[in-house]
């Protein structure tokens, strides 16, 4: 029984974290094992995420960097190897040179 309302009791930080694009499954197995802990993670958990190239914080839904216009691309940033060119939204060309 305490079981089964441990379950259920796990569905709250996960719904929380599913929101801000955190994994449903394991947030639910955190907030069932370790709710005290997990639920007051869960609600304040950032929603940002740090660039790799200018290392300051962006949306995480973003995909281009608010602050130096490096695209993201599966959470990594498409820089040149040399770190000079960016690719910026507004230049004509969306390809990297």
């Amino acid at each position: 029984m305490i079981f089964f309302i441990a379950l259920i009791l796990g569905l709250i930080p996960a719904i929380i974290a599913a929101l801000k694009g955190r994994r449903f499954f394991v947030w639910w197995v955190y907030g069932t094992l370790v709710l005290i802990i997990a639920l007051p993670h869960s609600l304040f958990a950032s929603i940002l995420k740090s660039c790799p190239q200018c290392k300051e914080s962006a949306r995480r839904d973003a995909n281009i960097c608010p602050h130096c216009r490096t695209e993201f691309f599966h959470n990594k940033s498409i820089a040149n190897t040399h770190g000079q060119t960016r690719v910026s939204r507004h230049s004509s060309n969306s390809w990297p040179e």
